[in-house]
C-alpha cells in the first residue's frame, strides 16, 4: 500500500502549518459544495459555500448529526464566472496519465514480493484469486468514490465521511482507528522488510555479523528522525517516479531471475493446482497486494478531470493485475513449494538482485515515516493531542513525545515480530480486507440505496464481495495468528 500524492502534499502541509489562529479557524470550518456535471466538457462546476460553527457545533458529532464535520471545499471563487470548476485543469491537479502512474504506485506496491509465496500455499488456483481480487478492488475503488457523491450537490471529504454517513459518528471514529491501526503495522511491515532486505545485501561484507534486530533498529531511528523534526518531507514527484521505477525494475529482475532458474533446474518440481487447507492464507496475502482504496478519494480530488476517474482506474488495475500475474506464476513455476516472501529470499545474490533489492529497500525506509506522519496527523487530530490553543513551543514538545512513543509502537511490532509474511498474513487478513472490501461495499449498498432501489446483481455482487472479505478476515486471520505465535514460540526476537 502507497500513500497518494494528495496525502503526500497534505503531510508537507501540516508540516509547514499556519499561525494558532489559521489553525483555529480551519477546524472550525464546513465546507459543502454544489456540484453539476457538466456532460459536454467533462467537468463539474463548483460554487463553494462556507459556514463558520461555534466550539460547540463543532464537537457536537452526535448520531442525529446529518452532516459530517468535514468536507472538501475550495476557496470562494467569487459571483458568476469566477468559480471554480473541478476537473478545470490547475497548477496542483493530476493529468488522467499521472493519475495512472499514482494509481499503479499505490497498488503495486512491495505486496507484489509476496505473491509467488501466495501461489505456493494456494496452487496454481491462486492465479484465479487473483483475478477475483482484482475486480472486486476495481469495483470497491469505484463504489467508494460514486459514494463521495450520493448526496446532491455535496462530495464528501474522503472514507472517513463515507464511513459517517453510512454509520454515523461511531462508524466514522471506528474507521477512522481501523486506518490508523493498519497504517502503523504497514509501517512496522516495511521496517522488517527494510532489514531483512540488508541483511541480504550485506551477507558477503565484514557487517554480516549484524542481526535483523539490530537493522530494525537502526530503520526505526532512521524513520523516527524526519517524523520528530520540523522539516520538509515532501519530494512528491521523486518519491513517485521513484516507487514506479523500483516497481518495474521488481517485475523485470524477478521474472528474468525466475525464467533462468526454470531454465537450469534439472528436475520439474511437484506443482500443486489447489490446497484447499491454505485458500485463506493465500487469499489474505493477495488481498494486501491490493490495499490502498481508502485513499483514492484524495487521489480522485485531485484530478483535473474526476469524471475520468473510473477509466483510468480500470486501466490501472489491468496493469497491476498483469503485474501480478506474471511475478505470481513465474515465482512459482520456479520454486514451487519452497517458494519463501518475500521471492527474493530464493535467489542467489547478483548485481541486478542487488540493484532492485536495494531500491526496494530504500523505497520500504523512506514510506515508513511518510505512513506515520499521515497516522500521527490524524491522531493528533482526533485525540486532541496538540491543542492549537496552546503554545508553540508546548505544541511541539507534545507532538515529539506523541510521535515518538508512536515510533515506540512500530518499534515493538517490527522488532518482537520480526516475520515478514506472517505480518502481511495478518494485515492482509484483519485490515485489508475490511478497509478494501467489506466496508466499500456495504457503504455503497447503505447509501446509494437511499437514492433508490438497487438491481438484484448489484445486490448479489456486492454481497459476495462481502462474504469473500469476511472470509479472508476471520479464516486468514486465525491462520496468521497460530503461524505466528508458533514462530514466536520457537525462535527469539533478532537481538542486535
Amino acid at each position: 500500500m502507497e500513500p497518494s500524492i494528495h496525502e503526500l502534499n497534505s503531510i508537507y502541509n501540516y508540516w509547514e502549518g499556519g499561525s494558532d489562529e489559521e489553525d483555529a479557524q480551519s477546524s472550525r470550518t464546513l465546507q459543502r459544495i454544489p456540484v453539476d456535471y457538466d456532460d459536454d466538457d467533462d467537468t463539474m462546476s463548483v460554487t463553494s459555500n462556507t459556514m463558520l460553527l461555534d466550539d460547540a457545533d463543532v464537537d457536537d458529532e452526535s448520531e442525529g448529526a446529518s452532516t459530517p464535520r468535514t468536507l472538501r471545499g475550495f476557496e470562494e471563487g467569487g459571483d458568476g464566472d469566477n468559480g471554480l470548476k473541478i476537473g478545470e485543469p490547475g497548477e496542483h491537479k493530476a493529468s488522467n496519465l499521472s493519475t495512472y502512474f499514482n494509481i499503479v504506485c499505490i497498488v503495486a506496491g512491495t505486496g507484489i514480493l509476496q505473491l509467488p509465496y501466495a501461489l505456493s500455499e494456494g496452487g496454481w488456483s491462486a492465479v484465479f484469486l487473483i483475478a477475483l481480487a482484482a475486480l472486486m478492488s476495481n469495483f470497491t475503488a469505484n463504489a467508494t468514490v460514486r459514494c463521495l457523491y450520493y448526496k446532491d450537490g455535496i462530495r464528501l471529504d474522503g472514507y472517513s465521511d463515507v464511513a459517517y454517513e453510512a454509520f454515523g459518528s461511531k462508524g466514522r471514529k471506528f474507521v477512522s482507528f481501523f486506518k490508523s491501526a493498519t497504517l502503523t503495522a504497514a509501517s512496522s511491515l516495511f521496517i522488517v522488510l527494510t532489514a531483512t532486505n540488508i541483511t541480504q545485501l550485506l551477507q558477503d561484507t565484514s557487517f554480516a555479523h549484524l542481526s535483523i534486530g539490530f537493522w530494525i533498529k537502526v530503520c526505526v531511528v532512521f524513520a523516527w528522525t524526519p517524523l520528530v523534526i520540523k522539516k520538509s518531507i515532501h519530494e512528491v514527484a521523486i518519491l513517485s517516479m521513484f516507487s514506479t521505477l523500483s516497481t518495474v525494475v521488481m517485475v523485470i529482475v524477478v521474472v528474468y531471475i525466475c525464467g533462468r532458474d526454470i531454465v537450469a533446474r534439472e528436475n520439474m518440481p511437484d506443482l500443486t493446482a489447489i490446497d484447499i487447507k491454505k485458500i485463506p492464507t493465500a487469499l489474505s496475502s493477495i488481498f494486501f497486494s491490493y490495499g490502498g482504496n481508502f485513499v483514492f478519494p484524495e487521489v480522485e480530488g485531485g484530478m483535473k478531470y474526476p469524471k475520468s476517474f473510473e477509466r483510468v482506474q480500470g486501466s490501472a488495475s489491468i496493469t497491476v493485475f498483469l503485474m501480478y500475474a506474471l511475478v505470481a506464476v513465474m515465482g512459482y513455476a520456479a520454486y514451487a513449494s519452497d517458494t519463501k516472501s518475500p521471492v527474493f529470499l530464493n535467489m542467489k545474490s547478483g548485481p541486478l538482485l542487488i540493484i532492485a533489492n536495494s531500491m526496494v529497500t530504500a523505497h520500504a525506509i523512506l514510506t515508513a515515516p511518510i505512513m506515520m506522519a499521515s497516522v500521527c496527523m490524524n491522531l493528533e487530530q482526533d485525540l486532541n493531542v496538540v491543542p492549537v490553543t496552546r503554545p508553540r513551543s508546548e505544541q511541539k514538545i507534545r507532538r515529539f513525545l506523541f510521535r515518538t512513543f508512536m515510533m515506540l509502537v512500530v518499534f515493538c511490532l517490527a522488532y518482537y515480530c520480526p516475520y515478514f509474511d506472517d505480518l502481511v498474513q495478518l494485515i492482509g487478513a484483519f485490515a485489508e480486507s475490511l478497509l478494501v472490501f467489506v466496508f466499500p461495499a456495504m457503504f455503497y449498498l447503505i447509501l446509494q440505496s437511499k437514492k433508490g432501489p438497487l438491481s438484484i446483481f448489484t445486490w448479489a455482487w456486492c454481497s459476495l464481495v462481502i462474504l469473500v472479505g469476511l472470509y479472508c478476515c476471520t479464516a486468514g486471520t486465525w491462520s496468521g495468528i497460530t503461524s505466528l505465535i508458533s514462530h514466536i514460540q520457537n525462535a527469539k526476537p533478532s537481538k542486535g
